[in-house]
């Protein structure tokens, strides 16, 4: 369609060189602003892909996914501009949880300053003074006589012992526990994300039909199978994205998922 826009330019352009006085008809100016809209938005779209590719070899990912999605604001459904999107976004992602999970490396807290406290010296202990020793006179010993011991009579047999019975104790029976019911709230399913009513129409610009579809996009160092299910008024779309350099992703509804996932969900209803 650029070729030919670009022919028809041509010859607009000759013809007004040879016919010089002889305006451009309705239709053929309306033509020359089309197609300088369109090498308008092509130059747009070519340095807006540049740009975000530049921005990616800096490591500037926040940056380059901006610029992406300018190109994919000037060529809507563009698989090349939506890949990289999706690419970044997952790469952000990872970069975001390792840096979560790596410890905090912990200062070592001050050791607090206890302040001196100043000496008090000791008070002199004041010096004994010296007692003198008293005499005392040993008394004479008295010569005692020994007393003769008078016989001691035998003491009573003890009483027999009493017999005390031990009372039994009822042991207490064990009451049963019934375990309270937990009142929190079970947690609520995740919802399922919205798709976009852009991903509702297929290429031609028309609704899935009910039931299966699969497209192939062949991009620029990607490949991505898009498998499209409409149950009623619900529609799914999943797709496989697969890069030259090795890196496999799975999508739903624009989320990223498992491999399991994609499988299970999927396969079954694709088998040919």
């Amino acid at each position: 369609m650029r070729i030919l826009l670009a022919l028809f330019f041509l010859s607009l352009v000759s013809f007004s060189s040879t016919a010089q006085s002889a305006p451009l008809t309705k239709k053929q100016q309306k033509m020359m602003d089309k197609w300088l809209a369109s090498e308008k938005a092509e130059d747009a779209y070519n340095s807006s892909l540049k740009k975000g590719d530049k921005l990616f070899r800096k490591k500037e990912f926040g940056a380059s996914i901006n610029a992406y999605e300018e190109a994919l604001a000037v060529r809507p459904g563009d698989a090349y501009s939506i890949a990289k999107i999706n690419d970044l976004k997952i790469l952000l992602a990872s970069m975001r949880e390792d840096a979560f999970e790596q410890p905090v490396a912990q200062t070592p807290e001050p050791e607090p300053i206890v302040p001196e406290t100043p000496k008090v010296p000791e008070p002199e202990k004041p010096k004994p003074t010296p007692v003198k020793e008293e005499v005392v006179e040993k008394p004479e010993p008295v010569a005692v006589k020994p007393a003769i011991p008078e016989p001691i009579a035998p003491p009573p047999p003890p009483p027999p012992p009493t017999v005390i019975k031990e009372k039994e104790v009822e042991k207490p029976t064990p009451k049963k526990v019934v375990p309270k019911e937990s009142s929190s709230p079970k947690p609520a399913p995740k919802p399922t994300p919205k798709v976009k009513k852009e991903q509702m129409l297929d290429a031609t610009g028309k609704p899935y039909p009910q039931g299966q579809t699969e497209e192939i996009i062949h991009g620029e160092n990607v490949v991505i199978i898009k498998r499209i299910v409409v149950k009623g008024q619900e529609v799914d779309v999943y797709k496989k994205v697969t890069h030259n350099w090795g890196g496999l992703f799975y999508f739903k509804n624009e989320m990223s998922i498992t491999q399991r996932v994609w499988q299970e969900e999927t396969d079954s209803l694709f088998k040919k």
